[in-house]
């Protein structure tokens, strides 16, 4: 007797089943229902920072970022008076380039002193830095003072 393709199946599965066994195969996923298998987007391997580097250094760098932000939080102040808009990524790689690294988180901490003295000297130089140093009030808090708030 010739069997046909219904008398080879021995068993007959409900579609939850069914769905069971799709579901814990990635090749069946990707077969049958590939809009539903989620894209993966290629993970970045983390790239360690150099020693020395400011990024490694949590406090010097916060700090460095307060710092940023308090000068173009304050350069924003006049440049709305002329319709314009700060610019953060080429204020950021013009800080990066003048320490020659690849980034901020990759300038030598070496150069942390300098670096903030640069800052409150942008930051001083504002409208807004200057009308305070006029009236004694405080443009930044000093790096002591900031590590202290930090925690």
């Amino acid at each position: 007797m010739e069997r046909t393709g219904m008398d080879s199946i021995s068993e007959i599965h409900r579609w939850d089943t069914i769905t069971k066994y799709i579901e814990q195969s990635e090749a069946l996923l990707h077969k049958y229902f590939p809009k539903f298998v989620k894209k993966s987007k290629p993970v970045k391997p983390k790239i360690e920072l150099p020693d020395g580097a400011l990024g490694k250094e949590l406090p010097k760098k916060n700090y460095i970022d307060y710092l940023k932000k308090r000068y173009g939080d304050w350069k924003q102040i006049e440049l709305n008076k002329k319709g314009e808009k700060f610019n953060w990524a080429a204020f950021t790689i013009s800080l990066s380039k003048r320490y020659k690294a690849s980034g901020m988180n990759y300038i030598d901490v070496r150069h942390f002193d300098d670096l903030a003295s640069y800052l409150k000297s942008r930051i001083d130089g504002t409208i807004m830095g200057k009308v305070n140093k006029s009236k004694g009030i405080k443009n930044y808090s000093v790096f002591e003072e900031f590590s202290e708030t930090e925690i």
